[in-house]
């Protein structure tokens, strides 16, 4: 047999036996998502050492591959990093990004993003 097969378990929790089994399945499940867990933050981070994107939305200053860089949008980060070194109020450089157009990757439009209030 390969692979996990699973199978639902009615488990009488009144009696001392049924809890004790309860108690394994739990721990069991538990290990199994702390050990898929571990081998994710893992795979992340060799994914990172190598220098490659892992998955989901693309980076903003990146093409899809997470390693082609986009001119204009890499220049309005630096420009947006310049703004708050020099200590403009975060609110001030949202309001001036809807304003330009400026949206986050696959954002569709007049969808709100991000967590500075307007």
């Amino acid at each position: 047999m390969t692979g996990l097969q699973s199978y639902p378990v009615n488990v009488r929790c009144t009696a001392p036996i049924g809890r004790m089994v309860a108690r394994q399945l739990c721990t069991i499940a538990r290990y199994e998502s702390e050990h898929r867990a571990e081998q994710v933050h893992m795979a992340r981070e060799r994914q990172a050492r190598q220098g490659k994107f892992g998955s989901g939305r693309r980076p903003q200053g990146f093409e899809t591959d997470g390693v082609t860089v986009i001119p204009e949008e890499a220049a309005a980060i630096m420009g947006i990093a310049d703004a708050v070194l020099s200590g403009v109020p975060l609110r001030s450089i949202s309001r001036d990004l809807r304003k330009l157009g400026v949206r986050p990757p696959a954002a569709p439009s007049g969808h709100r993003t991000g967590c500075v209030p307007c």
